[in-house]
């Protein structure tokens, strides 16, 4: 006899085409994250080299992108609309 637990349940589930293209969502958004983040990277070498940056300065503004642009990235699925049931307006 075996547990029934959801991780059992999860295993035995087909994969579906909502499947498929999340996968292939997820990994195309991935994809230009990592060459962002690549091109990112292969730059500072040369920054650090002609405008003299400290490697701390590096990190501020590394830092900062990420904060500012998840920030950025999340904050309009979170504003109400004047549509939006919960809106007192």
């Amino acid at each position: 006899m075996t547990h029934s637990n959801a991780a059992n349940r999860l295993d035995r589930l087909p994969i579906s085409k909502f499947h498929k293209i999340a996968l292939v969502a997820v990994s195309f958004a991935y994809f230009f994250e990592f060459a962002d983040i690549n091109s990112f990277a292969t730059t500072v070498p040369k920054l650090i080299k002609l405008w003299g940056v400290t490697v701390n300065q590096v990190a501020y503004v590394t830092s900062a992108s990420f904060v500012v642009c998840s920030s950025a990235r999340s904050s309009p699925a979170g504003w109400p609309t004047a549509g939006d049931a919960r809106t007192p307006w």
